[in-house]
């Protein structure tokens, strides 16, 4: 069961690649962070959507719950800034992305709660409002 209390600001905000990873001997650039579930703030956002993006499928289908709640969002990916990573949209007349600490609480928040309700690895899911 996932207890779900959405804080858009939180959303939005830019994750820390955790440096304890090298203290497991990883190393390099960009480094693969696998977390399954979204946080219970949603803070952790950014890194449950570059998880998401890997895979073409679940990129189709995020895009396409997206695009049926907010038309005018025809794209969304990752921006790896040295040791942070965040999301970014595009919308259907601009060229330049938008990237998440721009986006309004509300769009942050649909995102979130696509992510929590559609990508959840879990079956009984409970949401704050």
């Amino acid at each position: 069961m996932n207890f779900f209390d959405l804080d858009p600001k939180k959303c939005k905000r830019v994750n820390v690649m955790d440096n304890r990873l090298s203290q497991l001997g990883v190393s390099g650039g960009s480094l693969p962070i696998v977390i399954q579930n979204l946080g219970f703030d949603g803070g952790n956002l950014p890194i449950i959507i570059q998880n998401l993006i890997t895979n073409k499928e679940n990129k189709r289908r995020l895009l396409n719950f997206i695009s049926y709640l907010m038309p005018r969002l025809k794209e969304i990916d990752i921006e790896n800034i040295v040791n942070n990573v965040t999301f970014k949209i595009k919308e259907e007349h601009s060229d330049e992305f938008i990237l998440s600490n721009f986006l309004s609480d509300g769009t942050a928040n649909i995102i979130a709660l696509i992510v929590a309700l559609y990508f959840n690895q879990n079956e009984v899911i409970s949401i704050k409002t």
